[in-house]
């Protein structure tokens, strides 16, 4: 078993080259099995290099990814996709049988993968020995519950990478174990694991760059453990008015975009739905391609763009196809109307998995401009102020282009580690300076003109914050169990709130003022509100999935969304 080769960081294309003919060498390997973290940046040429050595292999390899390949929070899922098949695999041998499954970004089994895992675990026999193999341990999947009921009366074992260390380890009475790095580590160089199925154990063992394999592990093959049975949290309302409620039970990377009291939504298979005020399905359109963009909205039509880079103009009413172009790239940014200098023309600014930015004519969806001033991919929504576009890229810079030509005015950076870029923050903007952060934690005031840095301080910030409607104050939903509030104008702190929303929040939402206080979604499902002194409470729990994204779509009406397809559209009483 191979797990987090992280092709394309310092010499692990090498190490795996070694591994590959490492296990050539070894008679009796039936199989190979790589449980993600393939790739260091999930870029093309990564993925591209990774196969190139992979197929070298003279045994079946079986393949799933990893958080580093579908660059956090599964946007980046399309480099896997076009090299594999499938993110998921199943086979039998013998008496056992071997799944794989993605746990996406954030460690999170997608509704339709479940069912899917389902289904398969009922056609086994029932004496067969279940393999489950994916990137993440059980423990730091969320929703693992709904991998373990499904598992109840079975003998089951789970193998896992992520943590980069090896070790057996046992969850909610299921057993299993963790693979090392194949990157190589200091003394000991690169190595892989080679598990041997017994009669009455499985055996794990260490085949490194020195020496012999070495026996580190053993798991008997005892009776059936009684797996106990884990209820799924059900919805819960804790003060809101809820208006309606829709779950649809799939992948919904894009947020949601709400106008003129219709609220429109793409999920992770390509569909585009229309909700109207009392929650009915209005219409759908089939894009017949993933789509992790968040649609645009404005004035009867609804733009939308898919992974492979086909660009939709619908009637908002009715779903119509209206017009399509193809930019024959990854669309990946959430899409932005705004108009071109002061004619009646507007433009759609579409961004790309390769760091390209492409103005289109809103209308007519013929290209104005197209740019690619960095090779970093566009996750998220570019800002438009004066006659200036703004955004971050997976290369480490903010950059500012001209909105009329797409010529770059200015690229920004503090700290140009990849791992550190401003890519999934949305960025703000008072009109004089832009907020931005990352998760080396920093929160930073970058001059609109200038492109220099006007206050950088360190607010353990990932990707989450918004500005109050007067400009003054900036809102950061930080990775640890604390909401900040600091002057926008100097970056110092006015306002320290917690605990809020938990420890180790990573999923970007943008926290929302309201009535002089905040409304935010956090990665553990709550929907939050901050009232005007500073008392946090929550207000609705949508499940066991991160919240990705809340909208206000007027007075004290919102919308929210989770990555499992819950829509909730709610009303909160200010007096409350």
């Amino acid at each position: 078993m191979i797990t987090d080769t992280h092709v394309g960081a310092d010499g692990a294309a090498a190490e795996l080259e070694a591994i590959v003919a490492r296990i050539n060498g070894i008679e009796g390997i039936r199989f190979v099995v790589h449980t993600g973290d393939i790739t260091e940046k999930g870029r093309d040429s990564e993925f591209a290099q990774a196969k190139r050595i992979l197929n070298r292999l003279q045994v079946p390899y079986y393949i799933i990814p990893g958080n580093h390949d579908s660059h956090w929070i599964g946007y980046g899922m399309a480099g896997f996709r076009k090299t594999w098949p499938d993110d998921k695999f199943l086979f039998s041998q013998a008496d056992s049988c071997f799944i794989g499954l993605n746990a996406w970004d954030v460690g999170h089994v997608a509704p339709k993968d479940a069912d899917w895992f389902a289904d398969r675990i009922s056609e086994s026999p029932p004496n067969a020995t279940i393999f489950l193999f994916i990137h993440q341990p059980l423990s730091a999947i969320d929703n693992w519950f709904a991998l373990s009921n499904i598992l109840r009366g079975r003998r089951v074992f789970v193998i896992s990478g992520h943590v980069h260390r090896n070790g057996e380890i046992e969850y909610n009475e299921i057993p299993g174990a963790t693979i090392r790095a194949a990157i190589g580590r200091q003394k000991t160089g690169w190595g892989f694991g080679q598990v041997e199925d017994t009669p009455g154990e499985i055996d794990f063992y260490e085949v490194g760059k020195f020496g012999q394999p070495s026996l580190w592990g053993i798991l008997p093959k005892e009776r059936r453990r009684e797996i106990p049975e884990v209820r799924r949290l059900p919805f819960e309302n804790f003060g809101a008015a809820v208006l309606w409620r829709y779950d649809l039970q799939t992948r919904l990377s894009a947020p949601l975009v709400s106008w003129n009291g219709s609220i429109f939504a793409a999920d992770a298979s390509g569909t585009i739905m229309c909700f109207g005020l009392t929650g009915k399905i209005l219409w759908t359109y089939e894009a017949k391609q993933p789509i992790v963009s968040r649609p645009a909205v404005l004035d009867g039509f609804v733009w939308a763009a898919t992974v492979g880079g086909r660009i939709l103009k619908l009637e908002s009413k009715t779903g119509r196809l209206l017009a399509s172009a193809d930019v024959k790239e990854d669309a990946q940014s959430q899409l932005v109307v705004f108009p071109i200098s002061e004619t009646q023309r507007r433009g759609l600014l579409v961004g790309t998995r390769t760091g390209r930015m492409i103005c289109l004519d809103a209308d007519s969806l013929v290209t104005l401009w197209s740019n690619q001033p960095g090779q970093g991919a566009i996750q998220t929504r570019p800002i438009v102020v004066s006659r200036k576009i703004v955004y971050g890229s997976w290369d480490g810079r903010l950059r500012c282009l001209d909105a009329a030509s797409g010529r770059q005015v200015w690229a920004w950076t503090e700290n140009d580690n990849f791992y550190y870029s401003p890519a999934g923050c949305l960025p703000q903007s008072d009109g004089r300076s832009v907020f931005v952060c990352a998760p080396d934690g920093y929160v930073s005031a970058v001059g609109l003109s200038s492109g220099q840095t006007e206050w950088r301080r360190k607010y353990n910030a990932w990707e989450s914050i918004g500005l109050s409607s007067d400009g003054k104050r900036i809102l950061i939903k930080t990775r640890v169990d604390e909401f900040d509030i600091v002057n926008a104008e100097n970056g110092l702190p006015i306002q320290k709130i917690g605990p809020s929303h938990g420890g180790g929040d990573i999923l970007p939402g943008e926290p929302l003022e309201w009535e002089n206080g905040v409304v935010f979604g956090a990665q553990n499902g709550f929907i939050y509100r901050i009232d005007q002194s500073g008392r946090i409470s929550p207000l609705l729990f949508l499940g066991t999935a991160g919240v990705s994204s809340v909208e206000l779509m007027k007075d004290n009406i919102f919308a929210a969304s989770n990555l499992d397809g819950g829509i909730v559209v709610f009303k909160i009483d200010p007096k409350d």
